[in-house]
């Protein structure tokens, strides 16, 4: 399994993925400011409100700055993480697989039971079902 194609996307759309967390971030600002002003009129936008909106974006800035690194590096550990821990998950299904022919034949009643239970359900699937 290849991951090399979807390693490259991340780094593809990340200045787009930007601007658009920006511009979604900087609208949420905006509206988070015209709600106020409950309190006997609204000031409008204030020299204040440009301060605060640029922080903000100083803010998601930095973080992306700080986390552009070590974030992909996370997510590639999680990733062979989960890959390691498939492939003992299948070596575990394997070994299981390999056991249950031994333990069928030690009970045949297991055996047969899986036949007689799919073909009961066949049946009671296939009779119609009365209209209510």
């Amino acid at each position: 399994m290849k991951l090399s194609r979807g390693a490259e996307r991340p780094r593809r759309y990340a200045g787009i993925i930007f601007l658009l967390i920006l511009v979604v971030s900087a609208g949420f600002a905006v509206s988070a400011f015209a709600a106020g002003g409950g309190e006997g009129g609204s000031k409008g936008w204030v020299s204040a409100d440009w301060a605060r909106v640029l922080n903000f974006a100083v803010l998601v800035l930095l973080l992306f700055v700080v986390l552009r690194k070590p974030l992909p590096k996370m997510l590639n550990n999680r990733i062979d993480g989960i890959r390691a821990e498939l492939s003992e998950l299948e070596a575990q299904k394997a070994e299981a697989e390999q056991k249950l022919p031994a333990t069928t034949r030690s009970c045949p009643r297991w055996r047969m039971r899986p036949t007689k239970l799919s073909s009961s359900m066949l049946n009671r699937a296939m009779r119609p079902r009365p209209e209510f």
